[in-house]
């Protein structure tokens, strides 16, 4: 995971949750996987909902667990 601080004490609660580590895992995941989508036509709505969709997830977590 890139960027995450080690210190427990600049540590959010939820980044010491596993799902949360797993949720930013498949968010990173699916924005490589789209930005190697090759294909004439761009279904640029359909990437913009994908992005948000992966990272969501994430993002949810973190909103609903806080120190």
């Amino acid at each position: 995971m890139r960027g995450l601080n080690t210190n427990s004490e600049n540590l959010y609660s939820f980044q010491e949750l596993k799902v949360w580590h797993k949720a930013v895992d498949f968010a990173e995941k699916v924005i490589l996987t789209i930005d190697h989508l090759d294909s004439t036509r761009r279904h640029y709505r359909l990437i913009e909902q994908l992005e948000a969709a992966s990272t969501s997830v994430a993002m949810n977590i973190a909103e609903g667990k806080r120190r």
